[in-house]
């Protein structure tokens, strides 16, 4: 399969390299460009039978083949945990059960709290999600913490199955025994719904229960659909009686708390992280600051801590401050391409085009197929006026990525011709 992109007279076309998904809802393409893999712009939704934009690229005016996957959407999509240049695998048994081929782990039979770890690795994703020092998604069991709101969200959230079920009033009282294998058998034929919730439930119904034949979960836990991803409806694992809501605790005021705390050592930076990031993403000034305010006195050799109050200084209008804190970041992490973009922004804020260029070559050489870097360095050049180093920057970016639709728009601005190569 190949998927092609039309614009404004110009055509990318590429193999398809992964399919994500089992179809059931939809599918999802990835598209190999270098050693990483990219969302492609088109996926196949299943409950419209239609295809339509991907999830993330439903605001984007010119979709391209520009959205590259993280390794932390492959710890769930895939199994192995593959890094750059290394071969994705589809979901096995070592998702759920670790390194199969040489010990085998039966989550069902562990504690309550390790046997719930497993499931919420993939469906428990919260406001924010934060690595401990050291961790990154490709380790075979990274270590994170999971931040989620004081204050549900009013409408559903594709990956809150894990949340949403602890809100039910038959989880609170089960004592742990309810949960997500209660109802999902992965290796076997559908558990009956209606039995596991008749095992509790075993009284007389009221007339409106006897007058339906269907299973517990039509209604009590419907299919909704989700501002999240388009065309889709996923369950609500919240377990409510009809026209019960928790429709007033949206006004309540929000703070986020681990869903499981991490070392004490942690906690503060953690925390300030999980605040930056999720009020970045929700435009919360109140969060933004909360956690400035806790990552500010921290002293840690930490190039996150030190990346994310740079994010901060930037948005309060103090570039020469985030320079220092970029200054950190880069220092700490040299391999890192988006550290060295990070560090080239601030300085061009704070009036350092030199530097800034400089950085931007630096992170370039990084990671020759990181879109960013390129595009500020193009956009550098155009208000310079340089039109010889702009185009020559276009075309170094071409050879990495001949099929790029905004680059070689962008030639084909700066020579007035077309090319449709």
């Amino acid at each position: 399969m190949t998927h092609r992109i039309e614009q404004g007279g110009l055509v990318s076309q590429l193999p398809i390299a992964l399919t994500i998904g089992s179809g059931r809802v939809g599918q999802s393409f990835a598209v190999n460009i270098g050693e990483q893999l990219y969302e492609s712009p088109i996926s196949w939704f299943s409950q419209r039978a239609q295809w339509d934009l991907s999830p993330g690229y439903e605001r984007h005016a010119a979709p391209d083949f520009d959205r590259r996957i993280e390794p932390e959407c492959l710890s769930c999509h895939t199994s192995g945990k593959s890094r750059p240049g290394e071969p994705t695998h589809s979901i096995s048994c070592e998702q759920c059960h670790f390194e199969s081929a040489s010990h085998f782990v039966n989550p069902a039979r562990m504690p309550t709290a390790e046997r719930d770890r497993f499931c919420e690795g993939c469906h428990l994703q919260g406001e924010a999600r934060i690595l401990a020092p050291g961790s990154i998604w490709t380790d075979r069991t990274p270590l994170y913490t999971t931040y989620v709101s004081s204050v549900p969200s009013a409408g559903l959230k594709v990956v809150s199955q894990v949340e949403q079920l602890a809100l039910s009033k038959c989880a609170l009282e089960s004592s742990g025994k309810l949960w997500c294998g209660s109802c999902h058998n992965p290796h076997g034929p559908a558990v009956s719904v209606q039995q596991v919730c008749i095992s509790c439930h075993d009284g007389p119904l009221t007339q409106t229960h006897t007058t339906y034949p269907g299973e517990c979960a039509t209604c009590h836990m419907p299919r909704q659909s989700t501002r999240e991803v388009a065309h889709t409806a996923y369950t609500d694992h919240r377990i409510q009686i009809l026209g019960h809501s928790q429709s007033g605790t949206a006004q309540l005021p929000r703070s986020l708390h681990a869903w499981r705390e991490p070392p004490l050592n942690l906690r503060e930076r953690n925390l300030g992280l999980a605040y930056v990031y999720a009020g970045q993403r929700e435009a919360s000034a109140d969060w933004i600051q909360k956690g400035f305010a806790l990552l500010l006195p921290l002293r840690l050799k930490d190039p996150e801590v030190y990346s994310a109050i740079g994010s901060v200084l930037m948005q309060k209008h103090r570039p020469q401050e985030a320079v220092s804190m970029y200054q950190e970041t880069a220092r700490l992490n040299p391999d890192s391409a988006e550290a060295a973009h990070n560090l080239s922004v601030a300085k061009m804020a704070a009036g350092d085009t030199a530097g800034a260029v400089s950085e931007l070559e630096r992170a370039i050489s990084l990671d020759s197929y990181y879109e960013r870097p390129w595009l500020l360095l193009t956009t550098i050049y155009t208000q310079l006026g340089n039109d010889t180093l702009r185009s020559a920057t276009i075309e170094r970016y071409l050879k990495f990525v001949p099929q790029s639709l905004a680059f070689r728009a962008l030639k084909k601005q700066t020579s007035g011709g077309a090319s449709n190569r």
